[in-house]
């Protein structure tokens, strides 16, 4: 790689303190562009193999800022669809519908004490509780046999 393509690369970011902000063409997700060698590039993922010298065509560049214009090879790390899929949910930044509902499917509310969280996604307590009043019935013989009155 050319010594002058990656000085030209550094001068399109504004490098603050915390993250350096590509300051050139963005694509429509925010993602700083960069062209090279007849190729476009995301920004950040060019920074991450102008300073670490690899990078595989099926990895993610994820950020650790979480701003997608930022090109600072301090924030960037090499990961996969999971790894990014994972961080986006610890962090809150996924946005899904399901995030959005404030009822369950049977109308209760998710909120104060008809609200737990599974460590995946949020429960309404009531149809919990439904649930596994209806599998304990089902599963149980005692139950099973004052049903079919043998009992």
């Amino acid at each position: 790689m050319k010594k002058n393509t990656i000085e030209k690369f550094w001068t399109k970011a504004n490098k603050t303190d915390y993250c350096w902000v590509w300051m050139a063409a963005q694509d429509k997700d925010g993602y700083g562009i960069w062209s090279y060698d007849g190729k476009f590039w995301r920004a950040h993922r060019f920074s991450f193999w102008a300073t670490h010298g690899h990078l595989d065509s099926k990895s993610l560049i994820c950020h650790t800022c979480d701003n997608p214009t930022c090109i600072n090879p301090n924030h960037l790390y090499e990961g996969d669809s999971t790894t990014n899929n994972r961080d986006t949910v610890k962090r809150g930044r996924f946005n899904s519908p399901l995030k959005r509902r404030t009822h369950c499917l049977k109308g209760h509310a998710f909120d104060g004490e008809n609200l737990y969280h599974d460590g995946k996604k949020r429960v309404c307590k009531i149809c919990s509780r439904a649930s596994g009043r209806k599998w304990y019935e089902n599963k149980n013989p005692i139950v099973q046999r004052k049903r079919k009155g043998w009992d």
